[in-house]
């Protein structure tokens, strides 16, 4: 994916794509504070998802100067005290920056096919995406399953992005020239919202011979509980179904005194489970 230099360092470049041409000299303006919350966020991201192998392993992120009229944001990722690892593994820089952008793009793509919905955990690094059971890096499932700190910077940065309405996009890009970069993760303006807000954790504690479904389906409410103290009535493939909700801030909307009603519509993510004889 990219070329170490002799310094034991990677270029990563986190570029803004704009559409607003505002200043003086024709060059593209975006708004301060978003780029600033980006700087302050991707060091502290890039440093969760790495892993020392050695005490005196360190990770640098150093900003390089700017390109005069462009928002490509230079930074440089150097690996220090890795002199014995190097001496056995002279790659060793190259994997271990790589390890920590493949991290970071399996995280990037879960928030994008998530779209904003729960995180439905099935055991220990398995998650379950789109019908589908995923194995995530465990040091991903923990970004996820924890009170993330860069996660949360990660969360503001994004929601001032999205603040501008000129951006469109941002990219991260790996390699040291125009001719070398290569872009490596994509996050649409459109996307920006599904960034903005920490993923709702859902565990599924299965059974053995059980087996558990999840689809996004529109029921039609029978009965709500507006108490928060019992099961919600809904109509599914025509039938009255009890049901318990596990959207928290869906529970906290509720008890703050969003009203809903008989033949009133929810989008939810269904959780079915079977018993197998």
């Amino acid at each position: 994916m990219a070329k170490a230099t002799p310094d034991h360092a990677v270029d990563l470049t986190v570029k803004i794509n704009a559409t607003s041409e505002a200043s003086g000299d024709g060059s593209t303006l975006v708004d301060a504070k978003a780029v600033g919350k980006l700087l302050q966020a991707l060091p502290d991201m890039i440093g969760e998802f790495h892993s020392k192998n050695t005490e005196n392993e360190r990770l640098l992120v150093k900003a390089r100067p700017f390109a005069k009229g462009s928002f490509e944001i230079p930074l440089e990722l150097i690996l220090v005290g890795v002199g014995a690892l190097l001496a056995t593994n002279p790659d060793y820089v190259l994997q271990a920056i790589e390890t920590i952008f493949d991290r970071i793009k399996q995280f990037i793509e879960i928030k994008q096919k998530l779209k904003g919905t729960p995180l439905h955990i099935q055991g220990e690094n398995v998650v379950v995406i789109e019908n589908s059971t995923v194995t995530l890096d465990s040091v991903v499932f923990n970004i996820f399953n924890s009170n993330s700190h860069a996660e949360e910077q990660f969360r503001d940065a994004v929601n001032e992005l999205r603040r501008d309405n000129t951006i469109q996009s941002l990219d991260l890009q790996v390699g040291s020239d125009k001719s070398d970069k290569k872009t490596f993760v994509t996050i649409s303006s459109a996307e920006f919202d599904y960034f903005t807000t920490k993923a709702t954790i859902i565990e599924k504690m299965v059974q053995v011979g059980e087996k558990v479904s999840t689809r996004r389906v529109r029921l039609e409410i029978k009965e709500p509980d507006f108490a928060g103290t019992s099961k919600w009535k809904l109509y599914y493939n025509g039938k009255a179904i009890s049901v318990g909700m596990q959207d928290d801030t869906f529970i906290a909307q509720v008890k703050a005194g969003e009203k809903f009603g008989a033949k009133d519509e929810l989008d939810v993510d269904l959780e079915i489970r079977r018993g197998l004889r």
